[in-house]
């Protein structure tokens, strides 16, 4: 649903950068260091689109992290050794 609406709207709200645009780039910022693998960032265009819009916007330089570390592999769980 958020990958449709992006891929018609700039940003999520009107026409302008909202908070609404910046939370949704501090969650998908955590999602691409973690478990946003390239293949996942592939299907995700338009979101990717507005996280980097948002992350390099002038009046966020720094605050979201001008050099955000994609992750190549998504972090995966791996259950705890069993105790005998």
């Amino acid at each position: 649903m958020l990958e449709a609406h992006l891929s018609k709207n700039t940003f999520l709200v009107g026409e302008r950068l909202t908070l609404a645009d910046v939370m949704l780039a501090a969650y998908t910022k955590f999602a691409v260091t973690v478990t946003l693998d390239p293949a996942a960032r592939k299907r995700l265009p338009a979101v990717m689109r507005h996280f980097e819009t948002v992350v390099h916007h002038p009046g966020l330089k720094g605050e979201l992290g001008e050099n955000v570390e994609y992750c190549e592999k998504a972090l995966t769980f791996v259950p705890p050794p069993k105790e005998n």
